[in-house]
């Protein structure tokens, strides 16, 4: 069971590991700090910082949640 939870983790993340800050381009070509984390639930997000302090959590079930660095502090 863990070892098909594994395999189906790492094709959620295209390959990339669980719980590591990782470096890609976003859609525009431009460095994008991010990393994937799994909630309590098991449910993915994809967790991305933008250059101007703000953090997006994307969900396969749901809408992008983005948090400006003004709600943050």
């Amino acid at each position: 069971m863990t070892n098909a939870f594994d395999r189906a983790l790492q094709k959620a993340t295209g390959g990339y590991p669980v719980d590591t800050m990782i470096v890609t381009k976003n859609v525009d070509g431009e460095p994008e700090v991010s990393m994937f984390v799994l909630d309590a639930d098991n449910q993915l997000l994809h967790v991305s910082y933008d250059p101007e302090g703000g953090i997006m959590f994307k969900i396969d079930q749901l809408d992008d949640l983005l948090f400006s660095r003004q709600l943050l502090e």
